[in-house]
């Protein structure tokens, strides 16, 4: 099982990517779960989703308590706030000056950095590229369904 987290700002489609690579994986025979993290947000405030999918049959039901495996983070601001942990893969949109992934965090980046419908669809497929977790086509496709 792979864990995806996702990182943005109210207002970004951070949601709507986390279920998007979940459609995708179920358009590729795999199994998924997506949920949003809820809290009061203020405008422009930090929202997150996460994701996880698997070939098997996924029986947690519990909130994301181990550490994911990729990190998607759609406002690179975000950056110094996460916790920090080891071995994680992190896609993001280019980094402000003076913003430094923490130590031992692998970065992939991704140009695009907005919510238009054309951009979320390059996201999905920048995640599902870099991920490998699921085709570039079914990302493609479940983009289009959106």
């Amino acid at each position: 099982m792979t864990t995806v987290i996702f990182h943005g700002r109210a207002g970004q489609p951070v949601p709507r990517l986390a279920e998007l690579l979940a459609a995708a994986a179920l358009r590729d025979g795999r199994f998924s779960q997506t949920w949003r993290v809820f809290s009061i947000t203020p405008v422009r405030g930090p929202i997150a989703a996460v994701t996880r999918v698997s070939d098997r049959y996924i029986r947690e039901r519990a909130p994301m308590t181990v550490k994911a495996d990729w990190a998607v983070v759609l406002d690179p601001s975000l950056i110094p706030h996460l916790g920090a942990q080891p071995g994680v893969h992190v896609l993001c949109a280019p980094p402000p000056p003076g913003v430094a992934l923490p130590a031992g965090w692998q970065r992939l980046e991704v140009p695009a950095f907005s919510s238009a419908p054309e951009v979320l669809s390059a996201w999905a497929v920048a995640v599902a590229g870099a991920t490998g977790l699921v085709s570039t086509e079914a990302a493609a496709a479940a983009a289009g369904a959106a």
